[in-house]
């Protein structure tokens, strides 16, 4: 994926987070603003207009000051973006607070948690459903004490404790329920994680070599057939240059397949390192190779199959075998325009012979 692609996406995962708060935001201040009005109306609100005014105020404040937070880009630093656990903490703070000011329907204030509790089944860990539940629950319970002590006339306390029993129950039951939706989720993310990679495996696999993971012949056929269209409408010049390894054979049968293995993933290396990163380098076959040289003339081109040459001759491999030198024949051409890629192999093909022809470990130009 190039800069701007990961780029572009981040920018995207950005709007994404900035539209969830703001959507968290005008959700959870309507649903609180009518709760709030219904109480007052019914006689349930233990406080004057100004208060409710006060409440939303409240809430309000903290969810502009994520979206300020998100906004300036801050957010990206958090492991989750999205400041799922914050936002949920926030929220609870703000219905445990506008608790305190109800009386006798306190219960169907609280329950508004698991509005929230819902959303964030899809993005947190059990463990963090233990932790929000516990701190709704005890700050509930911390709620009917203060409120008792302040207003004990306005209390039934046997009333007041069942309720909130109930809640407990409720909010553990749903905490391990929702803490199942997230274990689930997990799992779909990491399976699909999982099928993504075994897809770029296999697309991996389908065109590259498993030895020496150069491009194998199919896709070198494709490549030449990409490049060829694009310098038939005159976009650039490209050279072919055919490589094999000189007597490997023999390297074969003085040390080892396994040897001779080992000589073909370190010329692999080699030969990547010797060319430009626009370039491709192949294995058509056993210790036969063909380098696509792209955007480049003869000269240019004669210069990089010389220096794939000396890289080959300079390989070490006295870890392996000190007696074992390696080097190449190469035969380099230049596409002419509107040819056939075997035209064009061909031609290389007939280079590589006369280098050697010629006594091997050299660059022949045709």
């Amino acid at each position: 994926m190039t800069g701007l692609a990961v780029a572009m996406k981040d920018d995207d995962e950005q709007r994404q987070h900035i539209r969830r708060v703001v959507w968290a935001g005008i959700v959870g201040s309507v649903a609180h603003i009518i709760l709030l009005f219904l109480t007052h109306e019914l006689g349930f609100f233990r406080g004057e207009m100004n208060a409710i005014v006060g409440l939303i105020a409240f809430q309000a404040t903290g969810y502009v000051a994520f979206f300020a937070y998100m906004y300036s880009g801050r957010n990206r630093q958090h492991a989750d973006p999205s400041l799922t656990m914050p936002l949920l903490v926030w929220a609870t703070t703000a219905i445990l607070v506008s608790a305190y000011f109800v009386d006798q329907v306190r219960l169907c204030v609280m329950i508004m948690f698991f509005v929230f509790m819902v959303e964030g089944a899809f993005r947190l860990k059990m463990m963090d459903f233990v932790l929000l539940s516990l701190y709704c629950v005890i700050g509930y319970l911390v709620i009917l004490f203060v409120v008792k002590e302040q207003f004990p006339e306005n209390i039934d306390r046997t009333a007041e404790l069942i309720q909130w029993a109930a809640f407990a129950l409720l909010t553990t039951g749903f905490a391990f329920m929702t803490g199942e939706i997230s274990k689930i989720r997990h799992e779909l993310e990491r399976r699909k994680r999982q099928n993504v990679t075994a897809k770029a495996r296999m697309e991996e696999l389908a065109v590259k070599d498993e030895l020496t993971q150069l491009f194998n012949r199919r896709h070198a056929m494709d490549l030449l057939r990409q490049h060829k269209g694009l310098a038939d409408r005159g976009a650039y010049e490209f050279a072919v240059c055919y490589l094999d390894l000189d007597h490997f054979k023999q390297i074969n049968d003085n040390f080892g397949h396994h040897v001779g293995d080992l000589v073909l993933k370190r010329f692999a290396q080699a030969s990547m390192a010797s060319v430009a990163a626009i370039d491709h380098v192949a294995r058509l076959g056993g210790e036969e190779f063909v380098a696509i040289l792209v955007k480049t003339d003869l000269e240019t081109a004669r210069k990089t199959a010389e220096r794939l040459r000396v890289a080959v001759a300079a390989i070490d491999f006295s870890d392996i075998e000190p007696r074992l030198k390696v080097s190449a024949s190469l035969g380099l051409t230049m596409y002419r325009t509107h040819e056939k890629p075997e035209a064009l192999l061909s031609r290389a093909d007939e280079a590589l012979y006369a280098s050697k022809q010629g006594g091997r470990n050299r660059v022949t130009v045709i």
